[in-house]
């Protein structure tokens, strides 16, 4: 769902640069998603955005229309870059401390970054999507959640062993 995702990257494309191309492009690689992992186990997903973000809300809109042409889920995440709203202005500051100035406009794009819980993010939503869609939506992102077995990072190392006879010769320079 990131508009800096490839599937994103080809919506903006597509949609907002008016480049056909990248259009097919999009859709050659969603049916060979669909044909590896399966249409039951492919999600497509949008973020929340603010009004004035128009390539976010392009992509999360085009999304909707794919996943149902598709017959595809969509679910619903957010980009979460810093933790509260509040720490927008500190990760202000982090990005643009690569450039040593104040140059990368980041407000705006990263207004909606932060861990949100679902009202909140309802609300973003709704400015593409209707409650009912939302339901959905929310319904398909816990499908996810329900799938997911837990694991636990408290074992040895699992290190797979590989026959010396199957490592191809390489050389290392």
């Amino acid at each position: 769902a990131c508009i800096g995702g490839y599937i994103g990257k080809k919506i903006v494309d597509w949609k907002i640069n008016g480049n056909e191309k990248s259009g097919s492009e999009e859709q050659n690689f969603l049916e060979w998603c669909i044909d590896i992992f399966g249409q039951e186990n492919f999600y497509l997903e949008i973020q929340p955005c603010n009004e004035s973000n128009i390539e976010q809300k392009t992509v999360n809109e085009t999304l909707m229309d794919i996943a149902e042409y598709y017959e595809m889920k969509l679910i619903a995440t957010t980009d979460s870059h810093f933790m509260k709203k509040a720490d927008i202005f500190s990760h202000k500051v982090l990005l643009n401390a690569k450039t040593g100035g104040d140059a990368r406009e980041t407000e705006q794009f990263y207004s909606t970054a932060y861990f949100m819980g679902g009202e909140e993010l309802r609300e973003y939503l709704k400015l593409s999507f209707s409650d009912e869609q939302i339901d959905w939506i929310f319904n398909n992102t816990n499908e996810i959640v329900k799938r997911v077995k837990g694991y636990n990072f408290e074992h040895a190392p699992m290190i797979p062993q590989i026959p010396l006879k199957d490592i191809p010769d390489f050389v290392i320079e």
